[in-house]
This record gives C-alpha cells, structure tokens and sequence, in this order.
C-alpha cells in the first residue's frame, strides 16, 4: 500500500497513475501530499477514490 510517507518520498512534480482495485493508495495522505504540491497530480479510473 502506497501510505503517507512512501508517497513523499517520490519525485517532486512527479503523477500519481492509479489503475489498481482496492485500497492500494492512501488516499488521505495522498491528499495531504497533493496539497503540499509534492505530487503534481493523482490520476485514478476507480469511480470511488475520484
């Protein structure tokens, strides 16, 4: 699972691509890291997590 601290820990300005299903992504802490403006965007085609 992709938590808080693994995602900053990517690249600063690099895109999040999510095609997985199931909670894979922490999508609370990857909303904090977007606000951050660590990600420079998350992209998921799961209805539930848009």
């Amino acid at each position: 699972m992709l938590f808080e601290e693994r995602l900053r820990q990517m690249k600063q300005g690099a895109y999040l691509f999510n095609f997985g299903r199931g909670s894979i992504v922490d999508t609370t802490g990857m909303l904090s890291v977007l606000e951050e403006d660590s990600l420079a965007g998350y992209y998921t085609d799961f209805p539930e997590e848009a």
